[in-house]
């Protein structure tokens, strides 16, 4: 019993809050949306980060399952033999006399 009534809290409150979603136009949702992040900074980067998460996962299911790859980024960073890289004035091969 406890639990269904939770869950209708929980419904009500959902429903609550999208009856008032609905009712603003879009100015009013940015202007809340606003302050409750100046209220509230780490809730707001919290949801932010929550959201993330989930948009992420939402978007990899969809890819995944229309069978769709993104290669892993490289990690490590390589050079072609024999390629000159200038790393602080100085360029990877020079010897200590300045001669390339």
């Amino acid at each position: 019993p406890e639990y269904g009534d939770y869950a209708r809290r929980a419904a009500e409150a959902i429903d609550s809050t999208a009856q008032k979603l609905r009712s603003k136009n879009p100015d009013e949702l940015i202007d809340d949306t606003r302050n409750f992040v100046r209220k509230s900074p780490g809730v707001a980067l919290a949801g932010a980060a929550i959201v993330g998460f989930a948009l992420a996962r939402l978007v990899k299911s969809g890819l995944d399952a229309a069978g769709i790859q993104i290669p892993f980024p490289q990690r490590t960073l390589g050079f072609l033999p024999g390629a000159r890289v200038r790393i602080g004035g100085r360029t990877d091969g020079d010897d200590d006399s300045g001669r390339s």
